[in-house]
């Protein structure tokens, strides 16, 4: 049986040594073309700084089996196969790899789109359908992150491809918004303008856009306030902790009070029925 399908494509008592011989110099033809077209495509890839070692891979292994498939496909021409089938053969195996590994294509194209597109870099800070993490790598099948608590993240290319990504790294303003109180003896307007002139003093705390207050809501004790501001991603803890710092000193210093909230304990007597008893 194969060999009557070997006769159908080839008719092997045309073949002369001449035809071998040419079909095997295109064959190594092709692989040391491939070969080199591989390397100095990494090489001339490397050398960008905007296009990462895996896009490079990449790029490369992809020319090297271009050439390889041309390759063979010249040799076989020489050889004298009837091309229809051998067509049909690789249109069919194309299709069982697309249909089997259909996943894995779709995360490898992704992830050849993610360096082409380079919407973040390794080390940058990016948040991808509310995952939130530092990029350690980006390769073929997955982007892996670091969460703040040192958690490992493996997010596949298709879906990072498909997600909304926000790249915290590349535009590092960031806005916070701080609740404070203060009674209702107080100014709120006062209160608040007071609180915006404090927290716009902080070296930490961005001038434009300028740092604003103003009455949230009414609550039990209070004006409930808030303080909106902007700030560098990488500054966001240590910011908190002077903003409040400084809306505090700022409001006593003027003599405006900041209401804490009550707890209020009831001492209910036990009655003769809840005394523990102790049996000898």
């Amino acid at each position: 049986m194969p060999e009557d399908i070997l006769d159908e494509v080839l008719d092997a008592s045309t073949l002369t040594w001449t035809e071998l011989l040419l079909a095997l110099v295109i064959l190594i033809g092709a692989f040391l073309i491939a070969r080199m077209v591989r390397r100095s495509m990494r090489a001339f890839l490397d050398q960008r700084p905007d296009v990462s070692h895996h896009t490079a891979d990449t790029v490369g292994q992809v020319s090297g089996w271009s050439i390889m498939l041309v390759g063979i496909v010249s040799a076989l021409m020489v050889l004298g196969f009837e091309m229809g089938p051998v067509v049909m053969l690789l249109l069919l195996m194309a299709v069982i790899v697309a249909v089997s590994g259909r996943r894995i294509l779709e995360n490898w194209a992704s992830g050849v789109s993610l360096q082409v597109m380079t919407p973040f870099v390794v080390g940058d800070r990016i948040e991808i359908d509310g995952v939130v993490g530092w990029v350690q790598q980006i390769n073929a099948r997955e982007v892996v992150l670091t969460s703040r608590d040192r958690r490992t993240i493996r997010v596949p290319n298709a879906m990072v491809v498909d997600s909304i990504i926000y790249n915290f790294t590349d535009d590092q303003q960031r806005r916070t918004e701080m609740e404070f109180g203060v009674s209702y003896d107080a100014d709120p307007v006062l209160a608040a303008d007071t609180a915006a002139s404090a927290v716009a003093q902080l070296e930490l705390v961005h001038q434009d856009p300028a740092p604003i207050a103003f009455v949230e809501r009414i609550g039990d004790d209070g004006y409930e306030m808030l303080i909106r501001f902007y700030h560098d991603d990488e500054h966001r803890k240590p910011v908190r902790t002077e903003v409040a710092r400084a809306i505090v000193d700022a409001l006593t210093s003027i003599g405006i009070d900041m209401p804490t909230p009550e707890l209020a304990i009831t001492e209910i007597p036990a009655r003769p029925n809840d005394t523990p008893t102790t049996r000898a």
